[in-house]
């Protein structure tokens, strides 16, 4: 109905919201059976009040006047709306129970919408009037959502559903397109519905809030669910930092573990809930436990380590790749021999050899080793090579004796090392 045309009714009807009213007016009778018998006038309301609001498809209304007493047949009117007074004539004096329901059918037929009813004494030669106060059946008043919070793990999903109800908490009939569903944060859960029911999808850990609205016959309720998901603690897989490791003999490297769910979300574990193996301990060995050990190099060879992380009762393990090489860095170099004590024209050999920290004997080339003598007055020597002869000074040279260093600089890989050997030479004369 048209509020224009509730609003004179109204007006005019305020003191008669919820209740119905009447009052008696007499009039001249014109006949013997007008003597005997009464009328009713009756005047239909819709109050305007919360949900109690008129049903948007009413097309016609029924009246109906119900006796109290048995001898006297009941009477009925229907009416098309938007008319709602009506009078009934000729009503035998006694107590009635005047109803009036609203239909969406145009001849007061189906299923009532609205409806109002009210004792009324009849007496004759008056006509009492009859106010109905109509309040709506079925409305929409409010609704129910199934479950009201939903703790969801990432990745599962569970059905919500929806009720609805009346004032009376009498269901209210709702069809599919009347519905629909929204979450306040789609990043945490999503929903899909399907009319009163829905599915919802935890998708990261937090909360969020599922709301369902319903709209029938202009009125609009909502519901809501609180929707937790948690964090998923889940050992799903581990890995190991760096991929794969290859040092040299003695050397060291540091390894790490990283645990994570079927999401690659990082889980927190504790060095306790760690442990490491080396398939080859001849290899390369590595710390028993934690987050973060220690691998060293052993001997030229490969092998492989394996982290194993136990949360919650799953345990996962990871493997990677250790690959031990020998240790071409340049540490020391030794002269051989260290020293020599010669007469004024001998020669002498020196060699030079290199070594790692392991005291491994590092191969080099000829050209990688370069020789000095600090007095070329007493003895020279070749420039280069692993081997090289130190000769000394002939008879008739000026200075021929005395004492000169022998001086070796090795340079390898970048690395440079230099040891020292001493020679000394003894005029013949002194025989």
């Amino acid at each position: 109905m048209r509020v224009s045309l509730l609003i004179p009714l109204l007006a005019c009807l305020t003191l008669l919201f919820g209740v119905g009213c009447s009052e008696q007016h007499s009039v001249a009778p014109s006949s013997a059976l007008d003597k005997q018998t009464g009328s009713v006038a009756v005047h239909v309301v819709w109050p305007n009040i919360g949900s109690r609001t008129i049903p948007q498809g009413t097309k016609s209304i029924k009246f109906t006047l119900v006796s109290q007493n048995a001898l006297f047949a009941n009477q009925e009117k229907v009416l098309t709306y938007p008319t709602t007074t009506t009078k009934f004539d000729k009503v035998m004096p006694s107590t009635w129970l005047l109803r009036a329901a609203a239909y969406a059918s145009m001849d007061g037929s189906g299923f009532a919408l609205a409806s109002g009813e009210q004792m009324i004494d009849v007496k004759p030669v008056v006509i009492t009037s009859a106010t109905i106060t109509m309040t709506a059946l079925n409305a929409l008043d409010h609704l129910v959502v199934t479950p009201t919070s939903l703790s969801l793990p990432i990745n599962q999903s569970a059905t919500l559903s929806v009720a609805a109800y009346d004032v009376n908490n009498n269901s209210v009939a709702i069809s599919a397109t009347q519905v629909s569903w929204q979450t306040s944060n789609q990043t945490i859960a999503t929903v899909i519905g399907a009319g009163v029911s829905a599915t919802a999808t935890g998708r990261d850990s937090g909360t969020t809030t599922i709301t369902v609205s319903v709209t029938k016959d202009g009125i609009s309720k909502q519901a809501t669910v609180n929707v937790t998901v948690p964090p998923d603690i889940v050992l799903d897989y581990v890995l190991i930092s760096p991929a794969s490791v290859t040092l040299t003999q003695s050397a060291t490297t540091t390894l790490s573990i990283g645990a994570y769910n079927a999401h690659d979300v990082g889980l927190i574990i504790s060095a306790s809930q760690t442990s490491w193996l080396s398939a080859d301990r001849t290899v390369a060995t590595v710390g028993a436990s934690g987050l973060t050990v220690t691998v060293t190099g052993r001997e030229v060879g490969e092998t492989t380590i394996t982290a194993t992380v136990t949360l919650n009762g799953v345990s996962k393990s990871a493997t990677i790749d250790v690959t031990v090489v020998p240790d071409e860095v340049l540490d020391h170099v030794v002269i051989s021999p260290p020293s020599v004590s010669l007469w004024e024209y001998e020669s002498a050999y020196f060699t030079v050899t290199a070594y790692n920290k392991l005291n491994q004997i590092l191969d080099i080339a000829e050209s990688d080793a370069r020789w000095r003598s600090s007095n070329t007055n007493v003895a020279t020597i070749e420039p280069t090579g692993i081997t090289v002869t130190l000769t000394g000074l002939s008879l008739f040279s000026i200075g021929h004796t005395g004492t000169t260093t022998v001086t070796v600089t090795v340079t390898l890989g970048g690395v440079t090392k230099q040891a020292s050997a001493t020679a000394t030479f003894t005029d013949l004369r002194s025989r």
